[in-house]
């Protein structure tokens, strides 16, 4: 009897979540949308979005991994990239740095397929160019672990996004790392992304080789 209930308990709790999730990416949607179609805002609404991040950081942090991915499932993983977007679009560095935070969950409840997802977004590229300007802490750590993440698993990252993975990147991270007036935890939070990148293109290199060799 007790375990009838608590399964019944499960199932409404799951079925309250999964509604929830579904209304907060609606509302991403639109907000997202309403940003494109102006550059600015004609009232402060930083609180409001600060609290549906919150709440969707919460409710992904809080409720089941199963529920979570369901609904992303369901919804094709669309939501995702609209944060992306919405990071882009968006200005405000509290905003920014929440919708990272967003992200980084979302790869920690399911990095297969989330992280190949936002690898060949315009995530990583975006990433690159910001943590190389950024130089406010909590933004960049959260720049700096999403950017990892991205990049965590082995999978091929699309030829254009080496034009700004390149060189002068690598150059940058390890001109920072090896820069002795920064403080330290900002060398430390740059030396996991330029190991990344260069795992990454290893990984790419030793693929294209396999391939050119079964091919031939």
């Amino acid at each position: 009897m007790c375990r009838a209930l608590n399964q019944e308990t499960d199932l409404q709790s799951n079925s309250v979540d999964s509604l929830k999730l579904e209304q907060l990416f609606e509302h991403l949607v639109a907000l997202t949308e309403d940003e494109q179609q102006r550059g600015w805002s004609c009232k402060d609404d930083t609180e409001e979005i600060s609290t549906m991040l919150l709440d969707l950081l919460g409710l992904l942090s809080n409720a089941n991994p199963k529920v979570v991915i369901q609904v992303l499932q369901s919804l094709k993983y669309e939501p995702l990239l609209t944060l992306v977007q919405y990071y882009q679009l968006e200005s405000r560095k509290t905003l920014k740095r929440q919708a990272l935070q967003v992200l980084h969950e979302s790869m920690l409840i399911q990095p297969d397929p989330i992280c190949s997802i936002l690898l060949t977004s315009r995530l990583p590229v975006q990433l690159a160019s910001d943590i190389q300007a950024n130089k406010v802490m909590s933004l960049l750590e959260q720049q700096c672990n999403v950017f990892c993440a991205c990049l965590s698993y082995p999978n091929a990252m699309p030829a254009s996004h080496y034009d700004q993975l390149d060189e002068i990147f690598l150059s940058y991270l390890l001109t920072a790392i090896e820069l002795r007036k920064l403080p330290m935890i900002q060398r430390i939070l740059y030396l996991p992304c330029l190991l990344s990148v260069l795992c990454l293109s290893i990984f790419t290199t030793k693929i294209c080789e396999i391939t050119e060799f079964v091919t031939f």
